[in-house]
């Protein structure tokens, strides 16, 4: 695997695990809604353009 590969596959398993994690019904901890409104919009743009030079 490139560097290309490991990239695109840490992405898409942060990108589960946040939808996991916004699914869950557990009661937020302090931490995740400081970490997840600025992450998310983040990583979705990360994962389309990953997906772009995937495809090409």
């Amino acid at each position: 695997m490139t560097g290309d590969d490991y990239a695109f596959a840490i992405t898409m398993v942060v990108v589960i695990v946040g939808f996991i994690l916004n699914n869950s019904k557990r009661p937020p901890s302090p931490v995740l809604p400081l970490v997840q409104p600025p992450a998310v919009p983040l990583l979705t743009r990360v994962d389309v353009d990953d997906m772009e030079n995937f495809v090409i």
